[in-house]
């Protein structure tokens, strides 16, 4: 199997950042609408994905929200931490190059995403901007199609959304 996010080295969310042209704003919205295309790679999809978690992760303190969203609490982090270091342990891909995912780690990454009911403003927000870099009609297309690649690379893209992928791009260390 693939690694699940990648054995990343301390350069890792540089190297990502500068390989796929994630610097700015666009190129970042642009990539999303490859991921909802299915046009992108598996492992740059894993990697995006848990350098994000990392940037939320190791924001600043729980109650400090200026660089961190969404709203940091120890429930969300407790979370974010569990995926995080079942990713590292099991070394495992979420988006896998067959049909056959993952169903613990999906439910795990819905898990970190808003509440449809509780938290309704927010989830709404996020399918809104998948309807907007994916296009309403081929949202409802793609989901009827039942699809479990587009499906795990959808709730990819929400998790990326909800956790300011768009806005605040991926970690990087120097």
């Amino acid at each position: 199997m693939m690694p699940r996010f990648g054995a990343l080295d301390s350069q890792g969310g540089l190297e990502i950042c500068e390989r796929l042209s994630l610097k700015e704003g666009f190129d970042r919205w642009r990539y999303v609408q490859k991921l909802l295309d299915l046009e992108t790679d598996i492992t740059n999809d894993n990697q995006i994905l848990y350098h994000v978690l990392s940037r939320y992760q190791r924001s600043p303190e729980i109650g400090d929200d200026s660089l961190a969203s969404p709203e940091r609490t120890r429930d969300r982090l407790a979370l974010v931490r569990s995926v995080l270091e079942k990713a590292d342990e099991e070394n495992e891909s979420i988006l896998a190059l067959t049909s056959d995912f993952d169903a613990e780690m999906l439910l795990e990454l819905d898990q970190l995403l808003p509440d449809p009911c509780e938290e309704e403003e927010a989830h709404q927000s996020i399918l809104d901007g998948i309807a907007e870099l994916h296009g309403r009609e081929s949202v409802k297309v793609d989901e009827k199609t039942g699809d479990p690649e587009w499906k795990a690379r959808f709730l990819v893209a929400k998790v990326l959304l909800f956790y300011d992928f768009l806005q605040k791009g991926i970690l990087i260390k120097k």
